[in-house]
């Protein structure tokens, strides 16, 4: 399996912002901005349901404040939450 190739906020915004404009087919679009037709119509559909939002980049390895994970530790410590419990 191939890598997921990265496509940027901006040119998913470019390349949404062309489709609801409605002078260009998605397949000719999509085939601009190195994206697949059907990828393109589900971002198309998604940010006219949910906004723009839905293709922010997603926040990755977030990291903890040392507060907090010693908030977590003491209260598995004291037994108040379970391991599994933790993992969520």
């Amino acid at each position: 399996m191939g890598r997921k190739i990265r496509i940027s906020y901006e040119t998913k915004l470019a390349a949404i912002n062309k489709c609801l404009d409605g002078n260009y087919s998605f397949k000719s679009i999509a085939k601009e901005y190195g994206m697949s037709g059907e990828y393109l119509r589900m971002l198309v559909k998604r940010f006219v349901a949910h906004g723009v939002e839905v293709i922010l980049p997603e926040p990755r390895n977030q990291s903890y404040l040392a507060d907090s994970k010693l908030q977590i530790v003491l209260e598995y410590l004291d037994g108040n939450i379970s391991m599994n419990d933790l993992a969520i």
